[in-house]
């Protein structure tokens, strides 16, 4: 039987058998079916609540070219803890007369993927819910439940048993002098496009500009008038930040991942 391997690394429960551990246990399998490997596709820190991860597509554009018998993987939640897309993909083998093949399940069968993809399916709900529920309790904490603004860093800080204790911020003194200059400039009258112009020629790091972003001619890290506006009824842009006048919004938004591209957008809370 010739077979392609995949294996991946979940985010959504941080889960700590790596893909090299899954690759190993499923040789091992394998070796003892006498089965051949013929190609091995992974995905590192991807979700598996989506279907659109590069390792999987490459995957099954392989499996579009023949010489295949078996997709074989450590179990069917490496391969997708969609409920749709699990089925999805079944259906795609299945056409192709190729075996969907576990370590832990075994073959997989028309039966294994409804009765799966339905606990899966619910896995992920109980996990989100439970991080809300996480998100909520330190908000109403006093604590930062999400993202950090400009202006801020994350204070590392640990209790008495040594746990990390989430949530904390701190104020990065450079930065925040100047937010105090944009809304100084912005309440005397001074256009947002003025303000970002005089940053860019002073030389001033816009937000993100520390992270792993990097400037392209379509997308350079420099301040634009939307830093500074955003979306007011979101609440996003420094000028619509309530973080800076002492108010701090939480859950504004939810995110929801769209089915074809699995990417995620943004709808505002009633």
């Amino acid at each position: 039987m010739r077979v392609l391997l995949y294996a991946c690394y979940s985010t959504d429960f941080q889960d700590p058998l790596s893909i090299d551990t899954q690759l190993t246990m499923c040789g091992r399998e394998l070796a003892q079916r006498e089965w051949t490997e013929v190609g091995c596709y992974t995905d590192g820190a991807q979700s598996g609540a989506t279907i659109h991860r590069a390792g999987l597509q490459a995957l099954l554009a392989a499996v579009g070219t023949g010489g295949v018998d078996v997709v074989f993987a450590d179990a069917m939640d490496r391969v997708s803890r969609s409920q749709a897309d699990i089925a999805s993909l079944y259906e795609r083998l299945k056409f192709r007369g190729i075996l969907l093949v576990t370590r832990k399940e075994g073959e997989v069968g028309a039966l294994q993927i409804g009765m799966m993809g339905t606990i899966n399916a619910e896995q992920i709900a109980a996990t989100s819910e439970k991080t809300r529920d996480a998100l909520i309790k330190r908000h109403a904490m006093g604590k930062n439940p999400g993202g950090t603004a400009y202006g801020y860093e994350k204070r590392i800080a640990y209790d008495l048993n040594g746990e990390r204790t989430r949530g904390l911020q701190q104020i990065v003194p450079a930065q925040a002098a100047i937010v105090v200059r944009i809304f100084e400039d912005y309440a005397a009258g001074v256009s947002p496009g003025s303000i970002v112009r005089r940053l860019n020629e002073e030389g001033v790091p816009p937000p993100r500009s520390g992270r792993r972003d990097r400037a392209t001619s379509s997308n350079p890290l420099a301040w634009t008038p939307n830093t500074l506006t955003g979306n007011a009824e979101r609440g996003t842009g420094i000028l619509n930040n309530q973080l800076y006048v002492g108010k701090r919004a939480y859950a504004r938004q939810t995110y929801r991942k769209y089915p074809d591209t699995g990417k995620r957008h943004a709808f505002l809370n009633a």
